[in-house]
């Protein structure tokens, strides 16, 4: 596993403990743009009211606006987890060519059933263009037990 790739990821790993701290899921996210964080965020779908706030979302808004719509092509995306279908979506429709990802909920903490980011990046022809990167489990425990002790702690059930 990359050292950068880790690098990157506890940096999401705050900004998921700092959205934990504000009552939303402890989950995190940044876009790295030439070696720079360029937009980070928490999710903040409970303290902001938008139900679409989540954390990848968040970010590649942000880094639009700091960089451009276009810049986003030359972007990677760092999650502590597993993206659901609507920021799989957004990414895609985004052009995010590599996404980095912690952590992946699994048995009980599975709210999609048969869900797998990996199915909807291929039904989308996403992972067989080179230029597109996809790697999952940097940092993985800390991600998920991050997010597991938030969710116990606040009654999280989905």
């Amino acid at each position: 596993m990359s050292e950068t790739h880790e690098q990157f990821m506890r940096i999401a790993l705050e900004d998921a403990a700092q959205s934990g701290a504000e009552g939303n899921r402890a989950i995190g996210s940044i876009i790295v743009h030439n070696g720079q964080v360029v937009a980070r965020s928490g999710g903040r779908p409970g303290s902001s009211e938008n139900p679409m706030g989540h954390a990848e979302t968040l970010v590649i808004q942000q880094a639009a606006q700091e960089i451009g719509k276009a810049g986003l092509a030359e972007c990677t995306l760092y999650t502590t987890l597993e993206p659901c279908p609507m920021c799989c979506g957004t990414i895609i429709a985004n052009n995010v060519p590599r996404v980095i990802v912690g952590g992946r909920q699994a048995g009980k903490d599975r709210h999609w059933g048969e869900y797998a980011v990996e199915r909807l990046l291929s039904l989308a022809a996403w992972d067989t263009d080179p230029a597109h990167e996809f790697v999952i489990g940097v940092l993985h425990d800390e991600c998920v037990a991050m997010l597991h002790d938030w969710d116990e702690k606040n009654g999280y059930t989905g």
